[in-house]
């Protein structure tokens, strides 16, 4: 049995995870920015899963969870580095995987509203680990730029990725997807993963 590329590189870009994120979140600049919604396997899962959720929703909401989501993403990381604290931020950001998961996975469409605070709660949480795991940068505006391209990045493959796995597989492939981001959030909870 061959397994497809895509798997492959997943295996890969999951595998090198501990060793990349101490590598690259340290500089403060445009390119550690960039990467930083890369090398951190929460913060790409949820991303991603939203992205992909975002998909599920149709409409305007394909576009606008993304959007609001990342736009959270940014100013709560800003807050976070000028000293304003989320209490719980990483059990919000697993949880979120696991609610993200869940939604894709039952196939659940929320009204826009529901699904923007939703939006704005996980990319929340991300953007206050990112600032977390980036200490106190120098540059924090490039940073900042660069994480906002990383994590637009990482939502549009989520995006995409709901619309190719329903073309070349199913629309049940895509609630598997959303089964297995569930899954991932549960064992980071855990601390499995």
């Amino acid at each position: 049995m061959r397994l497809p590329a895509s798997v492959v590189a997943l295996g890969l870009v999951v595998a090198s995870q501990p060793a990349a994120a101490l590598t690259t979140l340290g500089g403060g600049s445009f390119g550690a920015g960039l990467t930083g919604p890369l090398v951190a396997l929460p913060i790409l899962l949820g991303l991603v899963g939203l992205g992909l959720w975002a998909a599920e929703q149709g409409g305007k909401a394909a576009w606008q969870l993304p959007a609001v989501g990342l736009t959270a993403m940014i100013i709560l990381g800003l807050l976070h580095q000028s000293g304003v604290r989320m209490p719980h931020s990483g059990l919000v950001m697993e949880g979120s995987l696991v609610v993200l998961g869940g939604l894709v996975a039952l196939g659940v469409t929320l009204p826009v509203v529901v699904g923007l605070v939703l939006a704005v709660v996980a990319a929340g949480a991300f953007g206050v680990a990112m600032a977390s795991w980036a200490g106190a940068v120098s540059t924090p505006l490039l940073f900042w730029v660069g994480a906002g391209t990383g994590g637009l990045l990482m939502a549009c493959a989520g995006v995409g990725l709901s619309s190719v796995i329903a073309q070349a597989l199913s629309q049940g492939a895509v609630r598997v997807a959303g089964a297995a981001l569930a899954l991932a959030g549960l064992l980071m909870l855990l601390g499995v993963l």
